[in-house]
């Protein structure tokens, strides 16, 4: 592990990306001026939190710099999905600088499924295909809309100091990877995701973002999915590095196949954890609510 953080370092300064050199002062008295000013800030408007996802409001009512939230679930429960959801949120709605690293979806995908949240009625698999007769001047005033927000997305980017470079550069509020695992590195899965989870929250510290990481579920989690704790893929660090947790569960018979549970499974910002009932719509381009919440 000491060579694999050498390493780190080495990388950080053939990058030239400058690294911290002086701790911030930990006298209480200065922390309470900090705090102090964080507060009036919020209430002068000069410090502006953005708001979250309607659909996750109630228990993630805003989104807080320097906070790592992680979204996880099995194959095909939806992760994606609803970060596409969350992206068009931050950079459309909220108009909010946003950078996104694709590491399982091309640039071109990305883009499909966020055309499909914002049409609700285009088949992603029918833009993949090609398949747009009749829709094309539709297609063409969402696809302008879209290149006006405030977004970037990289799919050809796969280690973690050279998403800090790009953060650093492109300075933006919301920051999403997606997903985790498939970032490059020295060692095994466990001994990357583990350097991942302390490299992940720094990054979020240091550059005030909040940093959405995507994340698999190890298999056994996967076969044993239950109300409980759900064990992230390459080992429970970045879970413990988290400020919030969001697992999705997608129903896997005819019956249930679009329904989807968000669940809240540990939200150190904000307090309590809950299960959310969600569904894919009927042309499976968005997830909508389905039922109240419940709390856990």
């Amino acid at each position: 592990m000491t060579d694999e953080w050498d390493d780190y370092e080495q990388q950080l300064k053939s990058e030239k990306i400058e690294t911290r050199r002086e701790h911030h002062d930990p006298n209480p008295d200065i922390i309470a001026g900090e705090l102090k000013a964080w507060w009036t800030g919020i209430n002068d408007k000069t410090i502006n939190l953005i708001p979250g996802l309607p659909l996750l409001e109630t228990y993630i009512p805003k989104y807080i710099p320097g906070h790592l939230i992680v979204v996880s679930g099995y194959t095909s429960a939806g992760k994606s999905q609803l970060l596409s959801q969350i992206i068009k949120w931050t950079a459309d709605d909220q108009n909010t600088d946003t950078l996104v690293f694709s590491l399982e979806d091309s640039r071109m995908e990305k883009l499909i499924s966020l055309v499909s949240i914002v049409s609700e009625d285009v088949y992603k698999k029918r833009m993949l295909l090609g398949d747009i007769s009749g829709i094309e001047e539709k297609l063409d005033v969402i696809l302008k809309s879209i290149s006006c927000w405030p977004l970037k997305i990289y799919d050809d980017v796969y280690r973690i100091v050279e998403m800090e470079g790009l953060i650093i550069k492109h300075k933006p509020k919301i920051v999403i990877l997606d997903y985790v695992q498939n970032t490059i590195g020295q060692g095994s899965l466990y001994e990357r995701m583990s350097m991942a989870s302390s490299y992940l929250f720094r990054i979020a510290q240091e550059n005030n973002i909040t940093f959405f990481v995507v994340s698999q579920i190890d298999n056994e989690s996967a076969r044993n999915e239950s109300e409980g704790f759900i064990a992230l893929k390459g080992g429970g660090d970045l879970s413990a590095a988290a400020h919030t947790v969001i697992h999705l569960k997608k129903g896997r018979e005819d019956k249930n196949r679009s329904e989807v549970d968000i669940l809240i499974k540990k939200n150190k910002g904000f307090g309590p954890c809950g299960k959310y009932d969600a569904q894919f719509n009927n042309r499976w381009t968005l997830i909508e609510p389905r039922d109240p919440w419940k709390v856990c």
